[in-house]
């Protein structure tokens, strides 16, 4: 007997040992070349510079159609690929600015609720 059980045992813990070594091995071989296919650091960097140019507008405290005009004149302030969001007083707001702004051409990128009673309506200008 060793000091972990009989002989038999020990062995084949070992094997088994062995097997899970080799496995690592392909796994993490595996993964390396999945990270390569998929490209993560370039992927990363995107994400990070579209947040980087974002810009937030408060338009909460305007009225129709005077926010539809404020978010026009400042979609023609930004320069191409730039991404802005809009603060509107409510979800009424919210359709009237994106509705007119889809007339213009621009394409929303999403529409998210604010946690008062504000909402925000995320645009982006080609």
């Amino acid at each position: 007997l060793t000091p972990l059980g009989d002989v038999e045992a020990s062995e084949q813990f070992t094997l088994l040992l062995g097997d899970l070594d080799r496995w690592i091995a392909v796994a993490a071989r595996t993964c390396e070349t999945l990270d390569q296919q998929l490209d993560l650091a370039s992927a990363h960097a995107r994400a990070t510079q579209a947040i980087e140019s974002l810009v937030e507008i408060d338009l909460s405290s305007y009225e129709c159609p005077l926010h539809y005009v404020k978010a026009r004149n400042e979609l023609k302030k930004l320069s191409g690929g730039q991404s802005v969001r809009f603060i509107l007083e409510n979800s009424e707001a919210v359709t009237q600015v994106a509705s007119s702004l889809k007339r213009d051409g621009h394409e929303i990128v999403g529409e998210v609720s604010h946690p008062h009673p504000l909402f925000k309506a995320l645009l982006f200008h080609y």
